[in-house]
């Protein structure tokens, strides 16, 4: 959520990147495009490149966040979903 792009690159290794948080239900690129739509205030961190970097390790992309207006107006978000 917070774009913690190198933190997120060291743990990704060999971990379920479609786990789900069992509170919210969301995975942690569902968590990182959230960050990235409604950034905790002051945040300016680099969920894009966290998006880019869960997708190539196989995180699953939900359809709905492909409809929000948001990433679909943005060509770095998209590319970064591996849609652009």
């Amino acid at each position: 959520m917070l774009g913690e792009d190198r933190l997120v690159a060291e743990l990704i290794r060999g971990s379920n990147v479609n786990l789900r948080d069992e509170k919210y239900n969301s995975s942690p690129l569902g968590w990182a495009i959230h960050g990235w739509c409604d950034s905790p205030a002051g945040n300016h961190g680099r969920q894009r490149e966290v998006v880019a970097l869960l997708v190539a390790a196989g995180a699953s992309v939900e359809p709905e966040w492909l409809e929000r207006e948001r990433v679909r107006a943005d060509p770095q978000m998209l590319a970064a979903l591996g849609r652009g």
